[in-house]
């Protein structure tokens, strides 16, 4: 459709955001191709830092509507050691925020503290409240874009000391320090929070367990049944994380849509806390839909465009007839939404979904997920 009227400048907003990396891979390389051949131009918008160095020429890093960094690609996100590298300190902790497969499994840190509020934003520097550099200066004068290096500007009081690699990131070189053997006694004083295991085959998420076989959808002349997920099966204890990694289409969906009892599985187990929950059943099944919380690829398609943020949340609440009086549900949604970072949670609540980033709108969902726990008791 993009490229139907011939145009002469395409703008793709987070065109690969979702896909799986080998999809990834195929549309950045059409895209590559296609503007070569075409002789276009285009802006990409992107928060993946992977795609921008593989894919653009030039990168302008904003910050609070402002451009505060901009430059050759291969000058930006050249390793300091080189002489070349980030020159503002926000994208050297944008770069050290996304991980390195190549390297020993490091901390991946957040940068502290929020965005300021751009109705009344501060007289110096934006990103001075979170910044490790800072010195009274940025808190009074705006800096200005200045060169830094041929065809690179940085807008930064302090560009010469993140140039040469000072105190880039200050815990850069922390190492994670959970090892394996650690993370096994967590487990066994903790207990296994929940298997998934699918028998005979047909499994939605198992190797003895729950079946995930789908119907054609209609039309098909065949009425065969699609296996979409076959002899999985895994096991995750309290306090980790797992991941399913795999290419659209390999199941993984599937099986978190038979966890959560979004789909029934047609063979197998799902043991979460000691129980089989997958063929549970109305007072049981209530129960299971307030422990177990799915967040969704497409935030937007989760959000209900006619409610608040205050009313997405609260909805989970008096769903699940939980968090007490009006008053009291009124502090445990705003406080949901301060621990997913939504600041200041009184002034979003009021918005509606078109009104907020697409950030903002995954944060209002894993909020909306959180405040069960909270009106339950944190149990």
């Amino acid at each position: 459709m993009a490229l139907a009227c011939r145009p002469q400048l395409i703008v793709a907003d987070e065109p690969i955001t979702a896909l799986d990396v080998m999809t990834q891979a195929q549309i950045l390389d059409l895209m590559r191709s296609r503007t070569d051949r075409l002789e276009l131009s285009m802006t990409l918008i992107s928060h993946d830092l992977s795609v921008i160095a593989e894919v653009c020429d030039s990168v302008n890093v904003m910050y609070a509507g402002k451009i505060v960094e901009s430059g050759p690609t291969a000058s930006i996100f050249a390793p300091a050691a080189t002489g070349s590298g980030p020159a503002h300190p926000y994208t050297a902790r944008l770069r050290h925020a996304f991980p390195d497969i190549r390297r020993e499994r490091t901390f991946v840190e957040a940068i502290p503290g929020q965005p300021p509020d751009l109705h009344q934003p501060p007289a110096g520097c934006r990103f001075a409240d979170r910044c490790d550099l800072v010195i009274d200066e940025c808190r009074t004068r705006e800096p200005e874009l200045a060169i830094v290096r041929p065809g690179h500007h940085a807008a930064c009081h302090r560009s010469d000391l993140v140039l040469g690699g000072l105190r880039e990131h200050p815990t850069a070189s922390r190492r994670y320090s959970r090892s394996r053997a650690e993370a096994a006694r967590s487990r066994a004083a903790s207990g296994q929070l929940g298997r998934a295991s699918g028998g005979a085959g047909r499994a939605a998420a198992g190797g003895d367990g729950p079946g995930g076989d789908l119907p054609q959808p209609p039309g098909r002349r065949s009425r065969r049944l699609v296996r979409a997920v076959d002899g999985v099966s895994f096991a995750l204890g309290r306090r980790e994380i797992l991941a399913l990694v795999g290419e659209s289409g390999c199941g993984k969906t599937s099986i978190v849509r038979a966890i959560a009892r979004l789909e029934e599985a047609s063979a197998g187990q799902i043991l979460f806390r000691g129980r089989n929950i997958a063929h549970a059943r109305r007072r049981a099944l209530r129960q299971l839909r307030r422990e177990i919380q799915v967040v969704f690829q497409d935030p937007f398609e989760s959000l209900d465009p006619r409610l608040t943020a205050f009313d997405t949340v609260e909805e989970s609440l008096l769903v699940h007839r939980l968090g007490g009086d009006t008053r009291h549900r009124h502090e445990q949604v705003l406080d949901a939404m301060r621990q997913v970072g939504l600041h200041p949670a009184a002034e979003i609540a009021r918005r509606y979904p078109h009104q907020m980033s697409g950030n903002q709108r995954q944060r209002l969902v894993i909020a909306g997920a959180m405040v069960l726990r909270a009106g339950a008791g944190d149990r």
